[in-house]
């Protein structure tokens, strides 16, 4: 009897069951579709993660193949360098002729002024003269060479180291005190120079032809050790040159007498 009556029981209670099963399932897809409506339409989250992992291959295998590459040894392909045009290269081509022409020219400067330098601060014979000396007051000392005639005397005149201006001044100086000496039959130039100023050299040239021109006495220069550029240059002046079998002698652009 209990057994039956729980049947029937449980018969009549199963129509009520399903349909709390229903009204469950109802409510949980309404609860689904309300989640979904809050985020806008054609909205994916997943497209970006996506994106990041299609680039992340690609740059390990990029790694990849450069790591693989310096293993093997080979070197990374260089990238073509550009042609230069023609205005690029005609300027390259006048900085380079500005260069060759320059250069030299500053290079002589140079030279000039460590010449200058070194005339300026050498010790020669004008430092140790002493004040109130024969020297001091612009005279020369008189050395006798060789015993002659009081009357018919040869000068001899010295052009010696780097020519400066100092050294033009001094060589004007005893010229004329030669010049005013009526014993005086013959004057010689001695030569032992490099060179050096310019002006100056060319100062001692003309000194030595007007001593000629005033005077009518015979000028020689003897060309001892060295006698270049400048120093070739002053012994061009006399009427006769000599020189030692050694003597280093010659320049370029030296002026030479007819």
């Amino acid at each position: 009897m209990d057994e039956d009556y729980k049947n029937q029981n449980s018969d009549e209670n199963a129509p009520f069951e399903k349909e709390d099963d229903q009204e469950q399932n109802q409510d949980y897809q309404n609860n689904e579709r309300l989640e979904l409506s809050g985020e806008p339409e054609g909205y994916n989250t997943e497209e970006p993660a996506r994106e990041v992992k299609q680039e992340q291959p690609a740059k390990e295998a990029a790694q990849q193949s450069k790591k693989g590459d310096k293993k093997a040894g080979k070197k990374p392909e260089k990238e073509p360098k550009k042609k230069k045009g023609f205005w690029c290269r005609l300027w390259s081509a006048m900085k380079f002729i500005y260069m060759v022409i320059t250069v030299p020219y500053f290079i002589m400067v140079v030279l000039f002024i460590v010449a200058f330098l070194a005339a300026v601060f050498s010790h020669d014979e004008f430092i140790d003269i002493e004040e109130g000396s024969r020297l001091a007051r612009g005279g020369f000392n008189e050395t006798v060479i060789m015993e002659g005639s009081r009357d018919n005397r040869i000068a001899l005149i010295d052009v010696q180291n780097l020519i400066t201006f100092e050294t033009s001044q001094k060589f004007r100086s005893q010229i004329k005190k030669a010049q005013k000496d009526d014993s005086v039959a013959a004057l010689i130039v001695r030569v032992t120079s490099p060179g050096g100023s310019v002006s100056a050299s060319d100062q001692i040239h003309h000194y030595i032809e007007s001593f000629q021109k005033d005077t009518g006495i015979p000028v020689y220069s003897f060309m001892s050790g060295v006698a270049a550029s400048g120093g070739y240059y002053v012994s061009a002046a006399c009427d006769e040159i000599y020189a030692e079998p050694t003597t280093i002698t010659g320049s370029i652009g030296v002026i030479s007498r007819p």
